[in-house]
């Protein structure tokens, strides 16, 4: 396959075959056209109805993505390409390529109409994915089935000049209308979490908790591992093992920040999770740093999770 960037190969790699530059040749060359998108969009409107009527058979009438909180509400279903005809996602993530004027970042040819490389997706799922890059579920070697809804994969640059790819979730909450809370630290959004005022922080912590699984909110504003809010519930101290974890990663960083917004364990797994408000917050280059040391360290991108939140309605 003839990819313009040596970059972008490795990207697919890592997005469709864990890594395998050798694994995406073999298997997964069908999945790719490097064609203009014009021709390959033509052709595939001419066997769109016949693609579909395929994929409702072999996906029994299921969404493949299941990325919008709205998924499958309507039944009406429509063929997705999982590589896409085209994208610019790439130009912009990888390369940096900035918008000029009003014209769009070029988008490169990718994606090809065979049966391979198409799925079944609910017309609000596909609407919501757009062009981007969002595979389905069944493509992930380790799915959170906690979160509901995955979007995509975050590219994450790393200091080295090195790419890797972190799992990216998708969360609505609703809003606290209850008493204010002692302190909201300088207007962080409470959260009605099952009658509980919270943070969106606490919010994913209780997530986890509710299925089986350990965790503390790494309040790096005071510097305190917490599991309920400042100044209601007392900060707590991490198990020995994990602490050690985490002060290893200090010391490889260098730095006392930089450890991602909430810890969870359950039995020999263990997660590290930020939060971003989404269209408001951007990831640090202290927290890339800190997902640097630990893949150094032994841990892979299956470790992390990126989790983007807004309130409801």
């Amino acid at each position: 396959m003839q990819f313009e960037y040596p970059e972008d190969r490795e990207f697919f790699a890592n997005l469709l075959a864990d890594g395998d530059a050798k694994r995406l040749e073999d298997e997964f060359s069908e999945h790719f056209d490097f064609r203009h998108q014009a021709i390959k969009r033509w052709e595939f409107n001419k066997t769109k109805k016949k693609l579909l009527a395929g994929l409702i058979l072999t996906h029994g009438g299921k969404c493949q993505l299941h990325i919008h909180p709205d998924c499958s509400k309507e039944e009406i279903w429509e063929p997705d390409h999982i590589v896409p005809l085209a994208t610019n996602e790439l130009n912009k993530k990888l390369r940096h390529i900035a918008r000029v004027s009003s014209e769009k970042v070029a988008a490169q040819d990718f994606g090809s109409n065979h049966i391979k490389n198409l799925t079944l997706a609910c017309k609000r799922c596909n609407s919501f994915k757009k062009h981007r890059l969002i595979i389905p579920r069944s493509f992930y070697r380790s799915d959170l089935e906690i979160f509901p809804h995955r979007v995509d994969n975050e590219i994450f640059t790393l200091p080295s000049g090195g790419h890797t790819l972190v799992q990216k979730y998708l969360l609505q909450f609703k809003q606290w209308e209850g008493a204010p809370v002692p302190t909201d630290y300088n207007g962080k959004a409470v959260i009605d979490w099952n009658g509980e005022p919270v943070f969106a922080e606490l919010a994913v912590l209780r997530l986890f908790q509710s299925h089986g699984w350990n965790g503390v909110w790494v309040d790096s504003y005071r510097r305190k591992y917490r599991v309920g809010l400042p100044d209601v519930a007392t900060p707590v101290e991490l198990p020995e093992a994990r602490n050690r974890v985490v002060e290893s990663l200090r010391a490889k960083t260098g730095k006392s920040g930089g450890c991602w917004d909430v810890l969870a364990w359950k039995d020999d797994s263990i997660l590290f999770i930020e939060l971003k408000r989404s269209k408001k917050d951007r990831v640090q280059l202290s927290q890339t740093q800190w997902l640097k040391a630990a893949l150094s360290s032994g841990f892979d991108s299956e470790n992390f999770a990126l989790v983007e939140w807004d309130l409801a309605g």
